[in-house]
């Protein structure tokens, strides 16, 4: 597999190599609207600049629906948009780490932002299995949790990096992003204020889910995650044993699953406590709906 990625990397900063890139930064077809090419690693961070930047931005995702940030591998036409961008703005996912620096060496004009930086990273919870790499980094066996995006609060200091960066390019429309940057911050607070007062009954509880997406999430509203995956793999039978004990003796009746993953081991934890399984995609570009909507899922499930 790790073959296979490098593969697709290497051909794809090939293709960057060998087709022009326009100085100007500007993508020749924009994907929607008028405004300068930009490009998003995932779909929450679309919803955010398209927000501030309105119809100054044409926003591009690099992760596309159903695929997951872990081990996506951009194809040669989005490196070659990306190429002919203003900025493209990260957020710590961990195809990044192998993407980036090929891309910095050929696209010399390309502005590339990390919107997690300054943020206060948490660790996942889980240890990496044994000669493993997920292209996180290491900390004792521990992993960097990147989805930063799961908490409105740290939201809203990724809004503050790309309403600077986008007024740096365009101080003209300064306007128009302040505008865009203090609506989306009314909605982020409203979102944070309303999950809050929703969430405190079940301050404590556990949070069953497949994939460790929801860390952030439950650090804010006082609950914690209990992942089925370890180290990106199926849990063993001794493991998913002890996931279900867990549920038993916190009275869990749903397993949380992320689309992009195998809901085999969720379904396995669900019937051995009569409970369900439910879909919640943290990578909803929708950012704003989708998280009342996994708030409300979290309230039933206790």
């Amino acid at each position: 597999m790790k073959q296979l990625t490098v593969l697709m990397l290497s051909l794809s900063i090939f293709a960057l190599a060998v087709f022009p890139v326009f100085s100007s930064g500007r993508s020749e077809e924009p994907e929607n609207g008028t405004g300068y090419s930009v490009f998003v690693s995932i779909p929450p961070q679309k919803y955010f600049v398209e927000k501030i930047g309105g119809d100054h931005v044409s926003v591009r995702t690099m992760v596309l629906p159903g695929r997951s940030p872990a081990t996506y591998d951009p194809s040669p036409s989005q490196v070659i948009a990306l190429g002919k961008s203003r900025v493209f703005f990260t957020i710590g996912v961990a195809f990044e780490a192998a993407f980036l620096p090929g891309i910095r060496d050929k696209a010399d004009s390309l502005l590339i932002v990390d919107t997690s930086e300054g943020i206060k990273k948490r660790m996942l919870e889980h240890h990496l299995h044994e000669g493993e790499d997920d292209g996180h980094d290491e900390d004792e066996g521990e992993t960097i949790d990147p989805h930063v995006w799961m908490s409105p609060v740290l939201v809203m200091k990724q809004a503050e990096t790309i309403y600077r960066t986008l007024v740096s390019l365009d101080p003209e429309n300064e306007a128009d992003y302040a505008a865009g940057y203090n609506e989306l911050i009314s909605e982020l607070e409203n979102l944070d204020s309303v999950l809050e007062l929703d969430l405190a009954p079940f301050r404590g509880k556990t949070l069953f889910v497949f994939h460790p997406s929801f860390g952030y999430f439950t650090d804010r509203y006082g609950m914690r995650q209990l992942a089925i995956e370890t180290g990106g793999k199926e849990p063993s039978a001794a493991e998913l044993e002890e996931v279900i004990g867990h549920a038993r003796e916190n009275d869990v009746k749903i397993v949380f699953v992320q689309p992009e993953f195998s809901r085999q081991s969720a379904d396995a934890i669900a019937r051995a406590v009569g409970g369900m399984v439910i879909v919640l995609n943290p990578l909803a570009e929708d950012y704003i709906d989708n998280m009342y909507m996994i708030s409300e899922n979290v309230r039933k499930a206790y």
